[in-house]
């Protein structure tokens, strides 16, 4: 909640910056609030043309957010570029897919697209006792 405080005034500063919506999909989604959740989604995904905004909202109304996130993601990996990885490994994540999310946190380490707030990142907690997400960190400089 108070994240969202915090957003909602960086969106005053800075109306309809695309992060703001995004971080606010984020903080919507740990609190369990769907329909809130998928409207910070969709306000983000409309700055990128590769998205039908249309089919979105199709597969919420059907299947749920989970189904949205993993539309995205399918969506990200066809169009693949590398500033995308991180993003791709962030979603998996929140999609619980450890495996493939760390395939795609790898593919960032190698183009040097990480930086240290991956260690803050909520939706990699499940990651941190992995010996591939220790290695990337060990590769970073930042393990023992």
């Amino acid at each position: 909640e108070e994240a969202l405080r915090e957003l909602n005034i960086s969106d005053e500063i800075q109306k309809g910056h695309r992060w703001t919506h995004r971080y606010k999909f984020f903080a919507y989604y740990q609190m369990g609030q769907e329909d809130e959740a998928f409207k910070s989604l969709l306000e983000t995904l409309s700055y990128y043309p590769r998205y039908d905004l249309e089919a979105a909202e199709q597969i919420f109304q059907e299947s749920g957010l989970n189904a949205v996130l993993k539309w995205k993601v399918e969506n990200d990996i066809d169009t693949a570029q590398d500033g995308l990885y991180y993003g791709i490994a962030n979603d998996l994540a929140m999609l619980g897919k450890i495996e493939e999310a760390l395939t795609w946190l790898e593919k960032a380490f190698q183009l040097h697209r990480i930086n240290v707030a991956m260690l803050y990142n909520i939706h990699f907690r499940s990651l941190h006792d992995n010996p591939r997400y220790q290695a990337i960190l060990k590769g970073m400089g930042l393990s023992d």
